[in-house]
């Protein structure tokens, strides 16, 4: 579904999945507190990576850079993601003549069918069946797994991503 950025910014948090006096299941509910909607039920090892917290470290690097949102697009009421930023002041040649705008795009999910991932490059959609090529500057991905957060790095990874690009 087509979206804005506020769409998918609202608030969640994790609460303890128990069942009956059972207090200690090994799973947690990721609920959206602003309807109370259970997004998912997970592990207690998933790590919640919300989706202000990606676009509050990454947006001000993308701005600076002359980056602006193209595309949001919002999943299962909300529990998956992808934002679409483009930097139109540049252009990346993909094939002799095919000339394109470099983008980065992340994904997110708060249900574990993805993890937080970012890839940036050009491309460009050449078929009604979603066939896209491009080329690739930069990709990251990082598993929602308490052992795999570095994300205090996330600001990093746009910044390379944006150099490669242009």
């Amino acid at each position: 579904m087509k979206a804005n950025i506020q769409d998918i910014m609202f608030p969640v948090k994790q609460m303890p999945a128990k069942l009956g006096n059972k207090k200690d299941t090994g799973y947690k509910f990721i609920v959206r507190e602003d309807t109370g909607q259970i997004l998912s039920c997970m592990t207690d090892n998933y790590k919640l990576i919300d989706n202000s917290m990606i676009v509050e470290k990454s947006d001000n690097i993308i701005s600076k850079q002359g980056g602006t949102i193209k595309e949001v697009q919002s999943f299962g009421r909300g529990a998956r993601s992808i934002v679409k930023y483009e930097f139109d002041k540049h252009k990346i040649t993909i094939s002799n003549g095919d000339i394109c705008t470099p983008e980065i795009v992340w994904a997110n999910s708060y249900d574990g069918t993805v993890g937080l991932n970012i890839i940036a490059g050009a491309f460009r959609l050449v078929c009604t069946n979603g066939l896209v090529i491009g080329v690739v500057a930069e990709k990251y991905k990082n598993k929602h797994i308490i052992q795999n957060m570095e994300l205090q790095d996330i600001e990093g990874v746009i910044e390379e991503t944006i150099k490669k690009t242009k």
